[in-house]
């Protein structure tokens, strides 16, 4: 029969746990960062394209010598090169931002942190039910952490096939 797990061995596969779940978030935090740039390089050469030809046509509209089409073209290109300056500064305000926002973990969805501020739509009469489905919800994983001094690698848990 196995011995219960020892308070060490609990602690030390969360610490674990968190530690993996810190480094997954610094990483995603890094990806997240790399993809703005991307963007905003993508934006940018946009903007610059753009105004390149909206100065040609502009050139044609001071002579008068634009014809219906090109003038339509004219304010469209005026119209998106609006957009486009303002996602430029979008983008630029959240990568100026972004080391500034910290490093948030969440163990769980969003949907299941607003369901406590409304109990009633959740089908859930008081706060300590809601405490119960969210006990629930997080306990749906199992995280063992094995050592080679162990019987079978774990003291916790072994599985055996026979």
């Amino acid at each position: 029969m196995p011995q219960p797990p020892s308070l060490q061995h609990l602690a030390n596969s969360i610490v674990r746990k968190v530690k993996g779940c810190i480094k997954i978030l610094e990483e995603l935090k890094a990806l997240e960062l790399h993809n703005l740039h991307n963007k905003l390089n993508k934006v940018q050469s946009k903007t610059i394209n753009l105004s390149k030809k909206f100065a040609v046509l502009k050139v044609g509209a001071v002579d008068n010598s634009l014809t219906d089409k090109q003038f339509k073209e004219l304010r469209a290109y005026k119209c998106k090169g609006y957009w486009l300056l303002q996602r430029l500064h979008k983008l630029k305000q959240a990568i100026s931002n972004f080391d500034n926002r910290g490093k948030l973990m969440y163990y769980g969805a969003k949907r299941l942190f607003k369901a406590q501020y409304h109990l009633k739509e959740n089908e859930c009469k008081n706060k300590n039910m809601y405490l119960c489905g969210w006990c629930r919800a997080h306990s749906n994983s199992l995280y063992f952490i094995g050592a080679s001094g162990e019987t079978k690698g774990n003291q916790n848990c072994y599985y055996d096939l026979r």
